[in-house]
């Protein structure tokens, strides 16, 4: 199922059309993982995504590469598929187990520094009398980091809401 929707991404990633009404959005980010969202287009189609999130006890900040397209025309508001992929870079923490010392009992915590490749695939809707934008996304990463650590996160799905100017 991921293959086929990544493919279809692919696709769609690959079309020209005239995608979007406003140049800059900013807001929040509602999910997996939690942030401030910035976002940027380069021109009708193109542009990018920057994210500052929390998760775990850390911070990660992500750049993504996106790519617009209408889905319905005549309507008051204007919706969009998006596509990209991009990056990103962060540490987190967790326990990593319990020690029993005595009669106490001590939790190990780990830090860990990562960095990840993401895709992204996700619905906008802009709405019509006013400068704010909602989307639902779907943004899986795979992650590697230091000290031997990996995550496949295929569970990360989020809600934004953004003001655009």
């Amino acid at each position: 199922m991921t293959k086929y929707l990544l493919l279809f991404g692919i696709v769609l990633c690959t079309m020209q059309s005239i995608a979007q009404n406003y140049d800059r959005a900013l807001g929040a980010r509602i999910g997996v993982t939690s942030g401030i969202e910035y976002k940027k287009f380069h021109d009708d189609i193109s542009g990018f995504d920057v994210i500052f999130s929390f998760q775990r006890g850390g911070v990660q900040f992500t750049y993504l590469q996106l790519y617009h397209y209408p889905i319905m025309l005549h309507s008051d508001g204007q919706f969009l598929f998006y596509c990209g992929f991009g990056g990103h870079l962060g540490y987190s923490r967790w326990s990593k187990k319990k020690v029993r010392i005595d009669n106490y009992t001590y939790r190990r915590k780990k830090l860990a520094f990562g960095v990840a490749i993401n895709v992204i695939v996700g619905i906008e809707y802009q709405l019509p009398h006013y400068p704010m934008v909602v989307s639902f996304d779907y943004k899986p990463y795979y992650e590697v980091g230091y000290p031997g650590y990996f995550e496949k996160n295929n569970y990360d799905f989020a809600v934004s809401i953004k003001y655009t100017f």
